[in-house]
């Protein structure tokens, strides 16, 4: 179909409106046909158009994620001991979990977490990025759903039920590291640490729920 020349005109001005903000104008499963008017009515940025809206929201994630982490992802590995989960932990506490901590490294694209697999590790994020994604379906890739960042702990849903993964999570860059925890080595080796432990991942997990 075609667009009214001054709806097309009104969001060309918008675009530049916003391009003086410095912010951009993102269109979502946009027509072929009305992608051609824009541009032939002087829209200018070819990067605002997405086939629909969960690409559109990761192309703007991607760009914060970049502020946050630098085009070439994070350079420093946090240790243990500097992520927000361990606050409240003694230093020697921390060491004991780390010790007890297998280091692994991921590459970009790489799936740490497989929907149905087996929860019986939690993963501390100490380098990189990782995302939550939905399940792909007829061949198309899945939806992205959260974004962890250095410092957060994921899979923590192990402490409490050995059950099975409920979603994927794949590296969102090269070189993402995790100091992964079995559950059950922890409950064994140390169950006083492994109790303040699983105090902490539900004080987590509740403030999740009340944000939501």
């Amino acid at each position: 179909g075609r667009v009214d020349h001054m709806a097309l005109k009104l969001l060309v001005n918008l675009g530049d409106w916003y391009k003086e903000k410095q912010a951009k104008l993102f269109f979502s499963g946009c027509p072929d046909p009305i992608v051609a008017q824009l541009k032939a009515t002087g829209w200018m940025f070819d990067d605002a158009f997405y086939p629909n809206l969960d690409e559109a929201l990761e192309y703007c994630e991607e760009r914060i994620l970049i502020q946050v982490r630098g085009p070439k992802g994070n350079i420093e590995e946090l240790d243990l001991g500097e992520m927000d989960f361990f606050f409240d932990f003694e230093e020697e506490e921390v060491e004991i979990v780390k010790k007890l901590c297998e280091r692994i490294e991921y590459e970009d694209g790489e799936m740490i977490i497989r929907k149905g697999d087996d929860s019986t590790c939690v993963f501390f994020l100490a380098k990189g990025t990782a995302t939550v994604t939905a399940p792909a379906k007829e061949g198309k890739k899945g939806p992205r759903l959260v974004t962890y960042i250095p410092g957060v702990s994921f899979g923590d849903m192990a402490l409490f039920d050995m059950g099975q993964r409920t979603a994927n999570v794949v590296a969102a860059c090269s070189g993402v590291v995790c100091l992964v925890l079995k559950v059950e080595t922890l409950e064994q080796m140390e169950p006083k640490i492994y109790s303040k432990i699983l105090k902490e991942a539900g004080r987590s997990i509740a403030l999740l729920l009340k944000r939501k």
